[in-house]
């Protein structure tokens, strides 16, 4: 067959060993192992819209579907780009029902690295690099908007984390879904990559002359920084916090990313570069959030709040150059506290009491074992720690000691109930005691190990919501909505008619149980019972939500238009039941597909199915089915191409699903169906505590607001199994 090729912006997809330019709608030549394709992905993701599909992303998905090859070798040299785009892209590697072999050539960075993980092999050269973290934003609003994006990166983390476990496995879903979060760029060599389980295979490398612009990567290492685009400078502050006067271009055209034509002779070394208008609002708005910072302890000294708004006004006026002008503002008539041989200094951070308390907490927690930080590591002895090794009724008597309560010569009956106490009389009056506040921080801790430690299922196939009152919430679907409409003769838009019966409703509830911890738990150094039942109802919480989500597709609840979830009437329920298989997954997908938008235009929205649910033995079949390569149910053993092949990427298997049925549901954010609301975006259980006079203890009340409900039917399909 004639060999064609086909290029745009980022990505060239042609036939292996291409060479003219010609275009066609089949571009694959024939091998040894059955027609091959080559796609190349050299350069930024997208066309430069960091958190939106690209133009590019989704001509690369058109183009990619008439490929007809058996395999495609897909080369990456890529520092990242669009989130979107990259995720898109990935998604379209993964349902075409080629082979995919992916080699990293030079550098696949940030979403470029999750584009990889398509492969069903990844062969990285020996002198490539990797490059994995969480997504980036540029985000400019008020604090409710930045707390929305923060949880919206969340989820786009959540998501990338998916496509590294599946290569790597399920084992490692802890430590990937770590490095997508922390904040942090973790970089890989060949290697490394191979140990993390990212990829399967390394190859020799050539030197690569090829530059990067990497200004949306922090702590490049030196191996990756040699590949730097080379730019001119960015003016610097000068002594007096100002910047010299001086003209910066910040507009920097992208020459089109091409592979690398032969071996450079050496790696240039590492050049600055000039700001971008991103760059140059993202150094405005830490300057303005600096400056805020330092002088809102201050805002109540006179002239202060002018000088910060002097200050803020003026973009020349750094940080460092507010503070030093902030000194001066608050110093004025003021005397030194110390000689000229001894002056005093301004010590701000963690106060006494509270190292105290962190040390205490700290103590029992190592005591415990196997508790996680805030930052996901296993809080461990300290040696150091003077409170390492107490019991329970011993800390109790060192926190009534260190607030002025006299407790010699009493024995653990008689200062536990003080030590539950929040206030308590000490010497000259009354004192609050901290040992409640650390058996809170203690239990929240435990809690929240239990309820990270339980495996789920529901955040892969719903779509997590926040409600900010227990009254019912309206869920329109809006990416259900159909095309724009034209104008009429009158020049008018015309308003788009949803019935009322497409506007579901859900709602928050509230559950929750009570601890109980007396002076008996002090005296007996029950540690034990503290943690079991803290670790319990964690965990019992995160299995609540759960198995209300499973419940609710067990329910097939009532639609407002009045017909069940899954219903013949919704198009989304085969009338036949039958065990998973290529002709009842490929009906169920074009069913799907077939699926149109509310209101009047009834447009086609083609939809896709990503993950499928049904209980552990069905999955297995799924497995099977899904990811062979030639049709399972063919006859006589004839290696007939799978045509359902990577038809969904995520199989879910859960023991909540009690009969043979089987679900299909498109990806959350696409098309969802079932949504799971947290009250004010509290996803995680809160602890409320109490102190009961009567009996002398402490109440603990772990509580989790939460809701289920079905807000769409057309991003699913059920088949009652057989």
């Amino acid at each position: 067959m004639p060999i064609r090729s086909k290029s745009n912006g980022f990505y060239t997809i042609r036939a292996l060993a291409d060479g003219d330019d010609e275009e066609d709608d089949d571009i694959a030549v024939t091998g040894p192992d059955g027609t091959v394709a080559e796609v190349l992905i050299y350069g930024p993701i997208g066309d430069g819209c960091l958190f939106e599909e690209s133009v590019e992303a989704a001509d690369f998905v058109q183009d990619i579907a008439k490929v007809t090859a058996d395999r495609l070798q897909v080369r990456i040299n890529s520092e990242g780009g669009s989130v979107p785009s990259g995720i898109t892209i990935y998604n379209a590697l993964r349902r075409h029902p080629a082979k995919i072999d992916v080699f990293i050539d030079g550098m696949a960075l940030s979403i470029a690295s999750m584009i990889a993980m398509a492969g069903d092999t990844i062969t990285m050269a020996d002198n490539a690099m990797m490059m994995v973290h969480a997504p980036h934003s540029l985000i400019v609003g008020n604090a409710r908007d930045m707390r929305q994006s923060a949880d919206l990166l969340d989820t786009w983390a959540n998501q990338m984390a998916k496509a590294f476990v599946r290569v790597a496995g399920d084992s490692h879903a802890a430590d990937i879904n770590a490095i997508h979060t922390d904040g942090e760029d973790h970089w890989y060599t060949a290697v490394e990559a191979k140990a993390a389980g990212f990829i399967t295979a390394i190859s020799d490398g050539v030197k690569i002359a090829a530059r990067y612009d990497f200004r949306h990567i922090h702590n490049v290492p030196a191996a990756a920084a040699a590949y730097s685009k080379k730019e001119p400078t960015m003016a610097k502050p000068n002594e007096n916090g100002r910047t010299d006067a001086r003209s910066t271009d910040t507009q920097h055209p992208q020459p089109a990313q091409q592979p690398p034509a032969q071996p450079a002779a050496s790696p240039a070394a590492p050049e600055a570069r000039s700001p971008s208008m991103a760059d140059i609002k993202a150094a405005e708005t830490t300057r303005k959030q600096a400056i805020r910072a330092a002088f809102k302890p201050f805002a109540g000294y006179q002239g202060v709040p002018d000088l910060q708004d002097e200050c803020i006004d003026d973009m020349d006026i750094t940080a460092d150059a507010a503070r030093t002008r902030l000194l001066a503002k608050i110093g004025q008539g003021a005397e030194p506290l110390g000689t000229a041989q001894n002056q005093g200094a301004f010590e701000h951070g963690v106060d006494e009491i509270d190292k105290r308390r962190q040390a205490k907490s700290e103590a029992l927690l190592a005591r415990v074992g196997g508790i996680k930080d805030d930052k996901g590591n296993t809080i461990a002895l300290d040696t150091s720690n003077p409170y390492r090794g107490m019991k329970l009724a011993e800390m109790a008597k060192a926190s009534l000691k260190e607030v002025g309560v006299d407790v010699s010569g009493q024995n653990p009956e008689e200062f536990a109930g003080k030590a539950l106490a929040r206030h308590v009389m000490a010497a000259g009056g009354q004192s609050t005691s901290d040992f409640p506040v650390i058996l809170e921080d203690v239990m929240h801790k435990i809690l929240l190990n239990g309820w990270n430690a339980t495996p789920i299922t529901w955040s892969r196939f719903c779509r997590t919501g926040n409600v900010s009152d227990f009254r019912e919430w309206h869920r329109l679907v809006p990416g259900l909505i159909g095309g724009f409409d034209r104008k009429n003769e009158a020049g008018e838009y015309v308003a788009k008619n949803i019935p009322d019966a497409e506007m579901q409703t859900i709602r928050a509830e509230e559950y929750g149980s009570i601890i109980t911890i007396d002076r008996r738990v002090l005296v007996n150094d029950d540690i034990g019972y503290i943690q079991q039942m803290a670790s319990g109802l964690g965990m019992a919480a995160s299995r609540g939500v759960e198995s209300s989500v499973y419940k609710l597709l067990a329910s097939n609840p009532l639609m407002r238009d009045g017909n069940a979830l899954f219903s013949v009437a919704h198009n989304n329920l085969d009338s036949a039941g039958a065990v998973p298989g290529v002709d009842a997954l490929a009906k169920a997908a074009n069913t799907m597909a077939g699926q149109r938008a509310p209101g009047d235009d009834n447009e086609f929205l083609d939809i896709q199915p990503a993950v499928s649910v049904s209980n552990k033995s069905v999955a297995m079949d799924m497995q099977v089915i899904v990811f062979s390569q030639y049709d399972p149910d063919a006859s006589n053993k004839l290696q007939r191409p799978n045509k359902v092949r990577g038809i969904v990427g995520d199989i879910v298997g859960s023991p909540r699903v009690m009969g043979p049925e089987w679900y299909l549901f498109a990806e959350s954010s696409v098309a969802p169906v079932v949504e799971v609301v947290f009250l004010n975006g509290a996803s995680t259980p809160r602890l409320l505590q109490t102190e009961d006079f009567a009996t002398g203890s402490l109440k603990w009340r772990p509580t989790l607001d939460y809701g289920v409900g079905a807000i769409d039917w057309r991003g699913a399909w059920k088949n009652p199994g057989a």
